[in-house]
């Protein structure tokens, strides 16, 4: 294209495609800037920074520029310049783009896109028919500045702006048919006003009807891209939920994970104290040696169910891991939370017994309180609940055992709850 345009320099192969003595041609000094400029493009390589001989070959692009813009052009030039100002605007952005491409990335980014403008723009004038379209340039001129533009656009690839266009996706699909739609809205309007003689159509009479349906046009385009960005949008929450969902919830039980537990701990630390109960079934392992690990997770869904029905909306069961759970709510009342824990075991006791198919399963339950505040720990706060909950085991398992200096004094010798305590029926509403 450079080749084109130098021939047509030379020998003015387009100046048919103008009306007489209205043809613009390139200033050499800016062929030799756009030579630079290629030669610099070239030397590019994917994914790696601008080299010194590419800086070297912009730094000769940006000098040859603006001495183009400061020397005195030939007779009739215009405006006493020896360049056209589009050209040279757009060459410079170009290497500013490159030249900033490390050190400010975004900022060249921006340069490198703003050097399609005046090309893209000149394009359009020619087409309309009017070369002084935001300033005068050769039609080869502007194909070959184009393609450097675009060229060069390509190095920030790993840009989040320039990415968004090249990813396939929804939304790259989505990015890339509005480019397409507004380029051809931009080229549709001049390329029919320029059409319309040669179809012996009147200009002034077509031209509202031209404008009206390109408008009609625009509008639809964005109609069309906010609904499928509303609804990419949409797409996205829910894909964000499920995933949420699937991190914060363990798959087999529906109890939460360690990190939904943690979430919900520091949420509330600060804000109220928070009681912390360990729940271990009572030889796990034997269920699944004997009955099989179908039978063991049956028992682990059922003890989960059994305790989720009940807490409060306030309240979180974790699955803590194997057949551990980690049972959490706001509480600062030692008794409460003995009489809250013995209710959760007689539960699990309960559900497994009457769940057909499944062996009686009981629980070792410890528990603690975490006193409100900052900096407080949930893995301290499980620590301290699971020594309780292996005391319970040293004690006999199928028992609620409070930490140190929680536990009050001991009951009447002999005395050791079970399922069938008759007491243990007012527990719930404690």
């Amino acid at each position: 294209m450079l080749t084109l345009a130098l021939l047509d320099r030379m020998f003015h192969l387009l100046d048919g495609l103008y009306p007489a003595g209205t043809a613009p041609h390139t200033n050499m000094l800016l062929y030799a800037a756009m030579a630079l400029a290629i030669v610099a493009t070239s030397l590019q390589r994917p994914l790696r920074h601008t080299s010194r001989a590419e800086s070297l070959l912009w730094a000769g692009v940006v000098l040859v520029c603006l001495t183009g813009l400061v020397l005195p052009g030939p007779t009739g030039a215009g405006a006493g310049n020896g360049v056209g100002w589009n050209t040279a605007a757009s060459l410079l952005l170009l290497s500013a783009g490159q030249l900033l491409r490390r050190a400010q990335p975004t900022i060249g980014m921006v340069c490198t896109l703003l050097a399609l403008f005046a090309p893209a723009v000149a394009t359009i004038g020619f087409i309309h028919g009017d070369r002084e379209f935001f300033g005068s340039m050769a039609v080869p001129t502007a194909i070959c500045l184009l393609a450097l533009a675009v060229v060069n656009a390509t190095r920030f690839a790993r840009h989040k702006s320039i990415r968004l266009m090249l990813v396939d996706n929804p939304a790259g699909h989505l990015v890339r048919q509005q480019l397409v739609i507004w380029t051809l809205l931009a080229v549709s309007l001049p390329l029919v006003t320029r059409l319309m003689p040669l179809l012996n159509l009147s200009h002034d009479s077509s031209f509202p009807t031209l404008y009206t349906a390109q408008m009609g046009l625009i509008l639809l385009g964005i109609l069309h891209f906010g609904i499928r960005f509303v609804a990419l949008l949409d797409n996205a929450r829910r894909l964000e939920r499920a995933l949420v969902r699937d991190v914060e919830t363990d798959s087999l039980t529906g109890a939460a994970t360690r990190r939904a537990a943690r979430a919900w701990f520091e949420d509330r630390i600060w804000r109220s104290h928070v009681a912390v109960i360990m729940v271990d079934l009572d030889h796990f392992k034997n269920v699944n040696d004997t009955y099989g690990h179908a039978v063991g997770d049956a028992v682990l869904q059922t003890a989960a169910r059994a305790m989720q029905e009940e807490m409060r909306m306030t309240d979180m069961v974790t699955r803590w891991g194997g057949e551990e759970f980690a049972v959490m709510f706001p509480l600062n009342n030692p008794m409460a939370l003995r009489a809250r824990a013995e209710v959760l075991r007689v539960r699990i006791a309960e559900a497994t017994r009457s769940t057909e198919g499944l062996p009686v399963v009981t629980a070792s339950l410890g528990c603690t309180i975490v006193d409100k505040g900052v900096g407080r720990s949930l893995t301290e706060a499980v620590a301290v609940a699971d020594r309780a909950m292996y005391r319970a085991k040293e004690q006999g398992r199928n028992r609620v055992v409070l930490c140190d200096g929680l536990e009050p004094q001991a009951g009447p010798k002999g005395h050791d709850p079970r399922p069938s305590d008759p007491a243990l029926g007012q527990l719930r509403t404690a």
